[in-house]
């Protein structure tokens, strides 16, 4: 698998979770989940990863789709690596995965990553964009609430539609309300 598979299929899978709860929380019926193929092409639509469609005449969806943790991937991937060398079955038995997340570390790049995006696209993009963060359980979810009561006004500044986090276990949460 390419590693254009493996984010298109990440970035599907997350809106699937997603899709679910903004359904039930706004009583939409958008249905149909649309990779954008014309992302990271010259005249694409670079700031849109998956469009969702409504079977009404609701606006469709705009999502941009990131990681929460660059770091998390990265380790995910040497652990792939280390897996398919020495045979081990269970994910969580690599000592290269197990690592120690602090409240402040976990703020600090969760902050990081969603100023980065918020700095990429020009307002009037953004105002039509539902960022989502994808949390492949490289946090725990509580982590999800603190920063979502202590940044508040960040979040709701920087400019997007919406900010969702999509994680582990059918964990979704709004953070900028």
């Amino acid at each position: 698998m390419l590693h254009n598979d493996v984010k298109y299929i990440s970035e599907i899978e997350a809106v699937k979770r997603f899709i679910k709860v903004y359904n039930e929380k706004n009583s939409t019926d958008y249905y149909e989940i649309e990779k954008n193929e014309w992302e990271n092409t010259k005249d694409g639509i670079n700031e849109v990863d998956v469009y969702c469609y409504s079977n009404s005449d609701l606006p469709r969806l705009k999502i941009q789709v990131t990681k929460c943790d660059p770091n998390y991937s990265a380790e995910f991937g040497r652990y792939v690596n280390y897996k398919k060398n020495n045979n081990f079955r269970n994910l969580f038995q690599n000592k290269l995965f197990a690592r120690k997340v602090t409240l402040p570390k976990f703020s600090q790049n969760l902050k990081g990553v969603i100023s980065k995006k918020a700095n990429k696209y020009e307002n009037k993009t953004k105002k039509d964009l539902i960022l989502l963060l994808d949390n492949l359980g490289a946090q725990p979810d509580l982590f999800f609430y603190k920063f979502k009561d202590n940044y508040k006004d960040f979040l709701q500044n920087t400019g997007f539609l919406e900010i969702w986090v999509s994680g582990y276990n059918n964990f979704v949460l709004r953070l900028d309300k």
